[in-house]
């Protein structure tokens, strides 16, 4: 017999940090079907919104998908060393906000990063 806590995992309770989650991998090789998955599953997990300066598409939910930003925003960003890192991605920027991860893992959070490699 499953038990409520095998199908809904939770993050250890004895800690006070989070947890930091990385799915890397290239373009279409089902990141965010395993983010979106293991966001659902575990209790108290969240999905780093990455920035970027491609162009929102008319699919694109702005802070659900990406949270959009012009190139100025982003060498900001890097000069003040505010991205945990970033990559250039078929010519487009695309970065992970440090502020937000921070803060949810003092949170106690399990933090998913999705990563293009």
């Amino acid at each position: 017999m499953m038990t409520e806590t095998a199908r809904h995992p939770r993050l250890p309770t004895d800690t006070d940090n989070g947890l930091l989650l990385i799915i890397s991998g290239p373009s279409g090789v089902g990141k965010t079907t395993i983010t979106r998955g293991v966001e659902r599953s575990i209790a108290g997990s969240v999905f780093s919104v990455s920035v970027t300066t491609r162009a929102k598409t008319d699919a694109d939910v702005e802070g659900v998908d990406y949270r959009f930003i012009d190139d100025d925003e982003f060498d900001e960003m890097i000069a003040n060393d505010e991205l945990l890192e970033w990559a250039d991605v078929f010519g487009k920027r695309y970065g992970t906000p440090r502020a937000w991860v921070d803060e949810h893992l003092s949170r106690g959070r399990l933090v998913i990063l999705e990563i293009d490699v």
